[in-house]
């Protein structure tokens, strides 16, 4: 090779050898990239649907579906046990894709999940949600009140709230009871309630009318009538963390005022929710 040493190292490093060097090198960097991006495609990947309220003593529906599992893998549906939150399979799931039921559960915050499994236990990729359960609570252990009784001229009603409306106002609303949005934790409530008018003399036939509502914090107010000393009722829908009560209300009779002293209000009933805890009210 003739030239100077400048000359033949320029032409060395720029010759058909490093143009193959070179091409080696693009073709390598392809190949990882083009294995990465394969890689990406091929992560695995799974679904979890369950209601977003349950109730209590019934089954719960649940549907799944997963997508590129690495040969071998199991597909299970697991669910929190013990004090110490420990994943348990409930159930191995077969096929990708597929519906099934949760045995019933009694009612509260319940965590489930779908896992996939490589081996006996490796956990590969997961899907959790939770179930919340709802379940009758009595009026009396929602409130955390004594149960009573009053008599009226044809039964006995048993209460776990009384409100004595009687302040001397014209048509006056009180609010019975408000619960606080902290501890609110049901969905609905059905109340059966009893007015009693209050008068100063006995045998006394003025029609006393006036009605029985639950508010909400972000509702229109449900209201039933009342009839003086029968029972009704009335139903109404709860936003679970949001604040509620129960008013109610009389018109002042417009004759015999004189001996009017007001009407006690009787409250009794269930309320739906994920827990037996008692709310905190006013």
């Amino acid at each position: 090779m003739t030239g100077t040493p400048r000359e033949r190292y320029e032409s060395t490093s720029q010759g058909p050898c490093a143009r193959r060097w070179s091409r080696a090198v693009v073709v390598l960097v392809t190949g990882f990239l083009v294995a990465g991006a394969a890689a990406a495609q091929a992560r695995p990947t799974v679904s979890l649907s369950v209601p977003t309220q349950s109730t209590a003593g019934q089954p719960i529906a649940f549907s799944w579906s997963t997508h590129k599992l690495p040969r071998g893998a199991r597909v299970v549906l697991q669910r929190q046990v013990g004090t110490g939150m420990v994943w348990k399979t409930a159930e191995v799931l077969h096929g990708s894709s597929g519906d099934g039921t949760i045995s019933p559960r009694s009612l509260g915050h319940y965590q489930v999940r779908i896992a996939v499994l490589a081996g006996h236990s490796k956990l590969i990729i997961k899907r959790s949600a939770v179930l919340d359960v709802f379940g009758d609570v009595p009026l009396s252990t929602l409130l955390s009140s004594n149960v009573g009784t009053e008599a009226t001229p044809t039964a006995t009603f048993s209460y776990a709230l009384r409100s004595e409306n009687g302040d001397g106002a014209p048509s006056p609303t009180q609010n019975a009871v408000t619960v606080s949005a902290s501890t609110s934790h049901c969905r609905s409530i059905r109340l059966d309630f009893l007015a009693t008018p209050e008068f100063g003399r006995a045998n006394e036939t003025t029609t006393v009318t006036g009605a029985v509502s639950v508010v909400q914090e972000s509702a229109d107010p449900v209201t039933a009538p009342m009839t003086p000393w029968l029972v009704d009722s009335l139903e109404a829908a709860l936003t679970p963390n949001q604040s509620w009560g129960i008013a109610d209300h009389y018109d002042t009779p417009t004759i015999d005022t004189e001996f009017f002293y007001g009407v006690v209000f009787y409250f009794n009933g269930t309320a739906s929710c994920d827990s037996a805890i008692a709310v905190q009210h006013g």
